[in-house]
């Protein structure tokens, strides 16, 4: 990860004026920043052919570290919690009637996730102040213990 640093912060830097630049960053940075981190967990009874092979995500039996709590294994596999009981409320026909939603809520999008690719790798804090000085109320929500923020 340390190795992998400076690249990856000379390719987000690229990205704040260059757009195209913005994908590479995102590919690389995950590379040598969220795959080591999402790698410290092993597989539980995952075969493969050519037999067992740790720290790859298979079958759903990762027990890697959690990333928005890096004090708790990642028990709920790809997003380490349990939201069963959201889903069962969110797709209740009266509750997504009552909320003008048409669709089934999904825990992640990966479709909707892909579309922030330039995003991500943006600094944004230059909207801040404008915001703040409008009166618009905001909440700034930072973790003491995750790895990862979304």
């Amino acid at each position: 990860m340390k190795k992998d640093l400076p690249l990856c912060l000379n390719l987000i830097q690229n990205c704040q004026n260059d757009s195209n630049a913005c994908k590479k960053a995102e590919e690389m940075c995950n590379k040598g920043q969220i795959m080591p981190y999402s790698n410290t967990g092993y597989l539980t009874q995952t075969r493969r052919v050519g037999g067992f092979k740790p720290n790859r995500l298979t079958h759903g039996n990762f027990l890697g570290l959690n990333p928005y709590d890096f004090r708790e294994q990642c028990r709920h596999p790809p997003l380490c919690y349990d939201f069963s009981d959201v889903k069962d409320f969110l797709s209740q026909h009266h509750v997504r009637k009552a909320l003008g939603v048409r669709k089934n809520w999904q825990t992640c999008n990966f479709t909707v996730n892909k579309m922030f690719t330039i995003d991500k790798m943006r600094g944004f804090q230059w909207t801040i102040p404008p915001l703040l000085a409008n009166g618009t109320r905001v909440l700034i929500y930072a973790g003491d213990v995750d790895f990862i923020c979304n």
